[in-house]
């Protein structure tokens, strides 16, 4: 399952954007922004791209970061110091 509005707002905050910085930046509105980030409204592939362009982070990097842990596969502890690794370079950006 994902969780791509809670990924989003992580995103947004490593790289210190405010929602109407981001809002600008994807000519998207601040509210429904939050509605993403509050995971109260699914957003469209077209809303994604813009916004992963604005945050400079490829889509396919918010996905994975999107993932989540509950599966417990042999590749799960791969995935999760990859997701550490790129927070901590969004972060330290």
């Amino acid at each position: 399952m994902l969780d791509i509005g809670s990924t989003i707002k992580l995103c947004r905050e490593a790289r210190k954007l405010t929602l109407q910085e981001l809002s600008d930046r994807t000519d998207l509105t601040k509210s429904y922004l939050s509605r993403i980030e509050n995971n109260q409204r699914e957003p469209t592939i077209t809303a994604l791209e813009r916004i992963s362009l604005a945050l400079h982070i490829p889509l396919n990097i918010i996905i994975l970061l999107s993932e989540s842990e509950e599966t417990n596969d042999e590749f799960s502890d791969i995935n999760n110091m990859l997701k550490k690794t790129i927070m901590d370079t969004l972060v330290n950006a």
